[in-house]
């Protein structure tokens, strides 16, 4: 019986028009990995598509070759059929015509007639024959895609490829490795098993990208010897490293430091700093010249800084003067289950939610609900 990678390779193969997928979540591991698997199928002359939900948000992936043709969302999944019985009247000739926004088949038979009893349609089949999944633990994480489409995913082959020990093996092929620090340690190998000519320079820095925006630039304790055996076979293929970094770590716009100064300043923790949480007023942005959009980049800094914390909360006043929260998890735990009782958007390991609360009041009360759930976490540790 061959194995499941065996199967995945032998599934592509045959596929040709395929759907790359990849969470609505903050973990850029994901995104650039996917966009490593849609570079390598195109090589591969497959018709390929990457949709993932509100990525254009994640502005310090836009350096990557290739993001441009990443889509927001699905169209036309389904495909409209028109089949005409043929049997007792041949075809000559058929065209269309588009007129007052109708679309018209016109067929002339070669003898007799049809009578339009011949004619049957039905929205049935779909644009893709192959969904793969890159970075996925459920199909509830892809958002509005599986949300409004969910007998596209029951009824189309699907390959899932993860590193998340709670990947619900949702695919007909799992390609799942737990001990893997980044997707690209799943990836390359896959790459290379398949075709090892076709991995240029962008589908290698899009993978070490991967690696290093997973990693915080190696700076999270589960670095293995084979995770940076993968780094140094990425660069023999050309992955640019300098460009990685200088885009995802060394870029930071002045407005953003400033801000970074504001949350550093009133940085509070608890549970030894496993829980860490700031505050900022709609003044600190005004003050600062920068905007929410910019809180992605100051999350990624407070990860970075305080390597032990396990929740990090940022409590704030939007434009509209409400008080809003941000809860980010390590990958171990779902912001989803933290914030539950509040409502929230997003996925796994960040959520977006609001309050009824001014900011003073609202921080007791979110801090209060995420120490008893992490402290019950903790506990059983």
């Amino acid at each position: 019986m061959l194995s499941e990678r065996k199967q995945a390779e032998e599934l592509i193969k045959k596929s040709e028009n395929i759907l790359i997928v990849a969470p609505r979540d903050e973990n850029k591991d994901a995104p650039a990995n996917a966009l490593a698997l849609f570079l390598y199928l195109k090589k591969m002359g497959k018709s390929a598509d990457l949709i993932i939900e509100g990525l254009n948000v994640k502005k310090d992936l836009s350096f990557l070759p290739g993001f441009a043709e990443i889509k927001d969302a699905a169209d036309g999944l389904q495909n409209l059929i028109v089949s005409l019985d043929i049997s007792r009247t041949k075809v000559d000739q058929v065209k269309y015509v588009v007129e007052d926004g109708r679309l018209d088949f016109i067929i002339t038979p070669k003898e007799g007639v049809f009578t339009g009893q011949e004619v049957t349609s039905c929205a049935c089949g779909y644009k893709y024959d192959l969904i793969i999944a890159v970075g996925t633990p459920d199909l509830q994480s892809l958002g509005r895609i599986f949300e409004d489409n969910p007998d596209f995913f029951y009824k189309t082959p699907l390959i899932n490829i993860d590193n998340d020990s709670d990947n619900e093996s949702f695919g007909q092929i799992n390609l799942a490795e737990l001990t893997a620090v980044s997707l690209a340690e799943i990836l390359f190998p896959f790459f290379k098993s398949l075709d090892q000519a076709l991995i240029d320079e962008d589908i290698a820095t899009c993978l070490l990208a991967g690696m290093i925006a997973g990693t915080r630039n190696f700076r999270i304790r589960t670095i293995t010897p084979r995770a940076l055996e993968t780094v140094s076979d990425l660069i023999t293929f050309g992955a640019r490293k300098d460009e990685i970094i200088n885009h995802l770590f060394r870029s930071r716009s002045f407005n953003v430091l400033k801000l970074w100064g504001r949350v550093l300043a009133r940085l509070e923790s608890s549970l030894n700093d496993r829980l860490i949480w700031s505050m900022l007023s709609q003044s600190d942005f005004l003050k600062t010249g920068s905007t929410e959009s910019d809180l992605d980049e100051v999350i990624e800094e407070m990860i970075t800084s305080v390597p032990a914390a396990k929740v990090i909360a940022l409590i704030f006043e939007n434009e509209e003067g409400k008080t809003r929260v941000w809860v980010h998890t390590v990958k171990s735990l779902n912001s989803m289950e933290f914030a539950a009782s509040f409502n929230p958007a997003g996925g796994r390991t960040l959520v977006k939610f609001d309050l009824n609360e001014p900011l003073s009041s609202g921080k007791k009360l979110i801090i209060g609900r995420l120490e008893e759930k992490l402290k019950a976490i903790l506990e059983k540790e």
